[in-house]
């Protein structure tokens, strides 16, 4: 957990190398924080759902070396703010042979975002320098679990 201050507390941030047996691992963190943040059992699965979603695009559209993954309450609200981002990836991702990805990659791409966005009408994708990040948010209906 970082001590940076987001909201009401700090966030909880796992830090692991960008590879895809590290997508389970962020599954389950984000699963047990935002549980603890006060989100259903049904709310949690959406954000592990969405969790694999954003990571996967993560790694199959960029060169990534990290995978990070935050999870914050918000403002005083009863939200969560969750975000997945890779670092490390200076470009699109290409094939051995040198070529950008194909139509089934593209359409693969395109499913996950419908995914993400049909969890979460809030999600934003951006991409800046060496790091992509997929955020969302989730409301709760009660506050951090004892």
């Amino acid at each position: 957990m970082t001590t940076d201050a987001v909201g009401d507390a700090a966030p909880f941030t796992l830090d692991l190398p960008a590879t895809a047996d590290a997508i389970a691992i962020a599954r389950m963190f984000v699963a047990a924080v935002v549980q603890h943040l006060g989100c259903a059992p049904e709310q949690a699965e959406d954000a592990k759902l969405a969790v694999s979603e954003a990571s996967v695009e993560l790694l199959e559209s960029v060169e990534p070396q990290r995978l990070i993954v935050s999870v914050a309450s918000g403002d005083g609200g009863p939200s969560i703010m969750l975000s997945c981002s890779m670092i490390g990836g200076a470009g699109e991702k290409v094939s051995a042979a040198g070529a950008k990805a194909g139509p089934l990659a593209e359409a693969s791409s395109a499913m996950r975002h419908a995914v993400l966005r049909e969890l979460f009408a809030d999600v934003t994708m951006t991409r800046a320098g060496a790091e992509s990040r997929i955020s969302f948010s989730i409301e709760t209906a009660s506050g951090p679990q004892a």
